[in-house]
């Protein structure tokens, strides 16, 4: 449910103003918002029940009420309607989520030290070693079986005499 503000109403230093944009990251209430978001991030994320985070985003959205209210301007008559509370848990279920997100994010994006640096880069030498090594034993192996092959099919023309054994004596001594 939606409230119909007065026509000369302009969002108030602790208001959250809906929308996107530079204008509604920066207004002061949206950035209350995001520090109230941040006090209760870790009890968020350890929550082990949709009902605990519930409760939070509940209590979250009360802070706001304390001092503020939550805004949103219609795209074509500029004109500010306060939102109703469903809106407003929303809104904040969506920041909590989004906040997450970003610190996941950046969790993932830490730059490495120059120690790190030189562990990955031995890592992969250490990767490359091991590839080489075993293209070898790979090689080897064929080169292997190629020969026992052969020593198979010698084996073979001997048993039925198409070889003749003095020359094949004479070469192995």
């Amino acid at each position: 449910m939606t409230k119909a503000l007065p026509a000369d109403y302009e969002p108030a230093e602790f208001d959250v103003v809906f929308g996107r944009g530079r204008r509604c990251f920066e207004h002061s209430g949206n950035r209350r918002l995001h520090e109230i978001i941040e006090t209760h991030l870790d009890e968020y994320t350890t929550a082990s029940r949709k009902s605990k985070k519930t409760s939070i985003a509940n209590f979250i959205v009360k802070r706001v009420y304390e001092k503020g209210i939550f805004v949103k301007q219609h795209p074509e008559t500029g004109k500010w309607f306060e939102v109703g509370w469903s809106k407003a848990k929303e809104k904040v279920g969506h920041a909590i989520r989004e906040t997450v997100a970003n610190q996941h994010r950046e969790s993932r994006n830490v730059s490495f030290s120059r120690e790190d640096d030189d562990m990955a880069k031995l890592l992969e030498i250490q990767r490359k070693i091991f590839r080489d090594m075993k293209a070898r034993s790979d090689i080897e192996w064929e080169r292997a079986q190629a020969e026992q092959q052969l020593r198979n099919v010698y084996q073979h023309q001997v048993a039925l005499g198409w070889t003749d054994n003095r020359n094949d004596e004479q070469r192995e001594t």
